[in-house]
């Protein structure tokens, strides 16, 4: 009986997914939706199936192996006739559990460490000459690694410009303190807005969406993340695949 109203939600995800519900079941399913959190989330994990299985190759591996069959001698016996529909039916059917075992497996290896993984990418600073031997100074220790020195000295510095900031906490990101990243990070951003300027500040939405990421910080994470590849003019757009975020997705789910 469970299988079978399961069955029948799935049916009405996908009539919902593919525009082809009637207004009325429509306005049910969706007040559904918002009173239970749980079929929410079976909803939410499978429509990420249906994203994953409209990028996979699934479909071309079905068409040649249909062509192969279609073109390969076969002896002739009687066989019994099935209609089109029936079949139609069974590949759906088989196609539906499909997509539905690979969510599930790879919904439940999802895990932030991985992402992260995945979405790091390291900063290298340009060496350049400079009057001003403090600034000079910190830029030095991040270029030769020295990140808890960076972190010690960024403390001693007066006059904290953003690549200050922003050095500090791609440090603090190095040095797996997550919680002090997200912190020096939003302060650059706070320093850019009093000073109305835009220093750093597209860096600093990348590295600061990987510090919420590591800091178990997932729904700021996935906003800034899906901000970022939104963004066509943004340096870091082409770091965040469609695959990054089904995975951000995921997790959320999971957390």
């Amino acid at each position: 009986m469970e299988d079978n109203k399961a069955l029948t939600y799935y049916e009405r995800f996908d009539s919902l997914l593919k525009g082809n519900m009637e207004p009325g079941e429509q306005q049910l399913l969706e007040a559904e939706l918002n009173e239970n959190p749980d079929l929410q989330n079976e909803f939410d994990l499978f429509k990420m199936s249906v994203e994953v299985t409209t990028r996979s190759s699934i479909r071309e591996e079905v068409k040649m192996a249909n062509h192969r069959f279609l073109n390969q001698d076969q002896p002739y016996h009687k066989i019994k006739t099935v209609s089109l529909t029936t079949w139609g039916m069974r590949i759906a059917a088989g196609l539906l559990a499909l997509m539905v075992c690979y969510s599930v497996v790879r919904f439940s290896m999802v895990n932030s460490s991985d992402i992260y993984s995945q979405l790091y990418t390291e900063y290298n600073l340009p060496i350049t000459r400079s009057s001003d031997v403090e600034y000079a100074h910190l830029d030095s220790l991040y270029i030769s690694g020295r990140y808890a020195d960076v972190m010690a000295y960024f403390q001693q510095l007066d006059n904290k410009t953003s690549r200050d900031y922003f050095l500090t906490g791609v440090s603090f990101l190095k040095e797996a303190e997550y919680d002090q990243a997200v912190k020096t990070f939003n302060e650059l951003k706070k320093e850019n807005k009093r000073n109305g300027t835009q220093d750093f500040e597209q860096e600093s939405d990348y590295y600061l969406a990987l510090a919420y990421l590591n800091n178990r910080n997932i729904d700021e994470a996935l906003v800034l993340f899906k901000a970022i590849k939104n963004n066509p003019s943004h340096i870091y757009r082409c770091n965040v695949s469609s695959e990054d975020m089904l995975d951000l997705k995921m997790l959320k789910l999971k957390n």
